[in-house]
């Protein structure tokens, strides 16, 4: 089974954007990318997509959750500043399904980091985190395994 960890994809800029940051949508070039994920993931199973409430991440993952016959689920575990050890806590437990998570760059690589703490083996550093990225985490019960970095669709 695998857990797929998705940055979202490339939004508008902060700065400008005067309605509230979990409104955010994605750039055109963002858009472009989350449609990309489909075919990325073709070949994968994805039993289930979790998202932040963040409509960049939302939108990030829906075509692919769309495609695949699915809900993409809002999960506030999953929303910029939530605290790590809960993202930490639903990547274990959803090890057992292959799982779609999206979330943001304050997040992801933290919760890298301390998976490569446990003994997960990354074949780059945890630290890699493009906006539209997906991090391919195949864990055991021992919550130690491989990671593989996917680059953005389109790079």
């Amino acid at each position: 089974m695998a857990v797929y960890l998705v940055r979202h994809a490339e939004a508008i800029p902060r700065h400008g954007y005067d309605q509230p940051d979990l409104e955010r949508p994605l750039s055109p070039l963002g858009t472009e990318q989350a449609d990309a994920l489909v075919e990325l993931f073709t070949g994968h199973d994805v039993g289930r997509v979790l998202t932040s409430r963040a409509v960049r991440c939302w939108r990030t993952v829906q075509p692919l959750a769309h495609a695949r016959d699915l809900d993409a689920e809002p999960d506030d575990r999953l929303t910029e500043g939530s605290s790590i050890e809960n993202v930490l806590g639903l990547v274990v437990d959803s090890r057992d399904a292959d799982v779609v998570l999206c979330s943001h760059g304050d997040i992801i690589p933290d919760v890298l980091r301390l998976l490569a703490l446990r003994g997960v083996s990354f074949d780059r550093p945890p630290s890699t985190c493009a906006k539209g990225s997906t991090w391919l985490l195949e864990l055991d019960d021992e919550v130690t395994g491989t990671a593989r970095y996917w680059p953005p669709p389109g790079d």
